[in-house]
């Protein structure tokens, strides 16, 4: 969590891949969420460099994330850390309403 002042102003979960396909040393980023007003401030990078650090500590190998295609702002982002897309699509339909299609990233934790 990252908090300005006594205001929460982001967050960024992680932990064990929950994609059907994964390996047992695979984490996924489930979320990352910071308030618009504080985009381009460093708050996501903080949140996901932190997760990141946890991820490896925890013995992960990998970690994947899902994005919409059109939020170009989020795949920039991630890309900046090197996660590439990694072939996998989906499409989530949660919302019941109307359907979400998302591409899979991926990123290598191992340090050479």
């Amino acid at each position: 969590v990252a908090e300005d002042d006594e205001n929460i102003v982001g967050l960024c979960a992680a932990g064990a891949s929950r994609d059907p396909d994964a390996n047992p040393k695979t984490a996924e980023i489930g979320a990352i969420y910071v308030q618009a007003e504080k985009w381009r401030t460093g708050v996501g990078r903080a949140l996901l460099s932190a997760a990141l650090e946890q991820l490896r500590n925890r013995q992960f190998e990998e970690v994947t994330l899902w994005v919409l295609k059109p939020n170009q702002r989020a795949r920039s982002f991630y890309a900046s850390f090197g996660f590439m897309p990694d072939g996998a699509v989906q499409d989530n339909d949660d919302w019941k309403t109307i359907r979400i299609r998302e591409f899979r990233y991926r990123l290598s934790l191992r340090v050479i």
